[in-house]
């Protein structure tokens, strides 16, 4: 255990000396506050801090300078607000604190009510006031989660649709408690059903587009999203159209949300990766939808035995991909291609017992019943150890491969990633310069 600390002095008579003290395992910290004649008692001027460190499962050290100026916007954001810097750490930002209050009145105020509303019984509007103050609460409670995204730079767009989201729901809420939208109640709760439901997804989509091997497939998954509410919306609200069509538009968006869902389970680490088995299983999503909407539309109730081999592909091929994306140690590799094995099974048996029905169906059914549980606990255990592997299995990179790393901002304590070389913390501005260089042989020397 190492403890580094340097201090300061200041020529204004209201700042005592400056402190800062590391203590870290493995870490090497020189730091050094620089005031220039305070402006203000409750601002920071500039702080300078160098930290190197070396990883003992890669072998690699890294290099991080911060550098404050003195007139950054995160400084002047905060001269007047803040009388100590060190009680950033753990203070909380203005808007969460307001957040936070409005949960406990509304709380407050609907424990009341709705007490108010036993003894009284028969007062329909304390009721509705009860509805009002719970849904103010619960509102206000996931707009504090969501808030959280709109403080770093890669979950912003994420953050602002779950806000929007939020504030539509609740907004709707409202008008469904006191009865705003007159006799368009049942479609109204609908549309708040269905917007939840794809949105939700399409909030998860818009996260991960940014990465390489999630890329494609967000996409996808995001213009399906949009595809499935807006057919939705067209059989809610569509009463023109007559309770028979109505029911069949519903029935477009649900058989495409299905097969979207295998498409982008398909498209997995397309771009990063070699497995171009996948393409079968999109084509094979592709047209189930197909000839599922032909048959929607043309109310074909009939199920044949073609339609049932392409969704068992797709359904089989999406699995595998989405296994074999699992993270795990070689001597786990068995029980993923056990589980793709048994999912494979579980697919051919279906397929034979729809060809040769009815004279071997039930033996097959029974045979694919068992390749599929064997395939489902397969799926829960490498799913399991997919998240074990992550926290302990290290990744094995070349300094070429190297662009970015996670940390926490020392004044903010935002966590976010960075790009090594020069940037900044999103939520306060502080000037970062990260660079990551091999170990020198003495040191390697030093550790053996």
């Amino acid at each position: 255990m190492e403890r580094s600390s340097t201090q300061s002095g200041c020529i204004n008579p209201w700042h005592g000396p400056a402190t800062i003290t590391e203590e870290a395992t493995g870490f090497n910290v020189e730091a050094r506050s620089v005031c220039n004649a305070c402006p203000s008692r409750t601002s920071i001027v500039g702080t300078e801090l160098s930290i190197s460190t070396w990883s003992r499962t890669c072998g690699k050290i890294a290099c991080m300078n911060m550098n404050t100026p003195g007139n950054i916007p995160g400084n002047v954001a905060r001269q007047g607000t803040i009388e100590d810097p060190e009680s950033m750490q753990n203070q909380p930002v203005i808007y969460r604190k307001v957040l936070l209050r409005v949960v406990f009145w509304a709380l407050g105020l609907a424990a009341c009510f709705g007490a108010a509303g036993v003894i009284f019984a028969g007062h329909d509007t304390l009721f509705r006031i009860v509805g009002t103050c719970a849904a103010t609460a619960v509102g206000a409670f996931l707009m504090l989660a969501a808030s959280r995204q709109l403080d770093h730079e890669t979950t912003w767009l994420p953050g602002v649709m779950a806000v929007s989201l939020i504030v539509t729901e609740y907004l709707a809420t409202l008008g469904l408690t006191w009865k705003l939208v007159g006799s368009a109640q049942e479609p109204a709760a609908l549309t708040m059903l269905f917007l939840a439901a794809t949105m939700i997804p399409a909030i998860g989509f818009t996260g991960i587009m940014k990465r390489p091997d999630g890329a494609l497939s967000a996409r996808v998954g995001l213009f399906a999203s949009i595809a499935v509410f807006a057919l939705l919306m067209v059989g809610t609200w569509g009463g023109w159209l007559g309770a028979v069509r109505a029911e069949r538009w519903h029935r477009l968006g649900l058989s495409l949300a299905l097969f979207a869902v295998l498409a982008v389970l398909c498209l997995i680490g397309s771009g990063t990766d070699r497995r171009h088995w996948r393409w079968p299983g999109v084509a094979a999503a592709g047209a189930a939808f197909l000839i599922s909407a032909y048959a929607i539309i043309l109310d074909i109730h009939e199920t044949s035995a073609f339609f049932v081999c392409i969704v068992s592909v797709a359904a089989v091929v999406a699995h595998a991909n989405a296994m074999a994306w699992c993270p795990l140690k070689p001597a786990q590799w068995w029980l993923l291609w056990g589980t793709i094995g048994a999912g494979i099974a579980t697919g051919g048996f279906v397929d034979l017992a729809r060809i040769t029905s009815p004279w071997q169906e039930e033996m097959l059914g029974r045979l694919a019943g068992a390749t599929a549980i064997i395939a489902g606990c397969g799926t829960l255990a490498l799913l399991i150890l997919a998240r074990i592997n992550q926290r302990i299995v290290p990744v094995a990179a070349t300094l070429a491969d190297l662009r970015e790393i996670a940390l926490t901002c020392p004044r903010c304590r935002a966590r976010q990633t960075v790009a090594l070389g020069s940037g900044k913390c999103a939520a306060c501005g502080l000037l970062i310069q990260v660079r990551v260089q091999e170990p020198e042989p003495e040191e390697q020397k030093i550790r053996a």
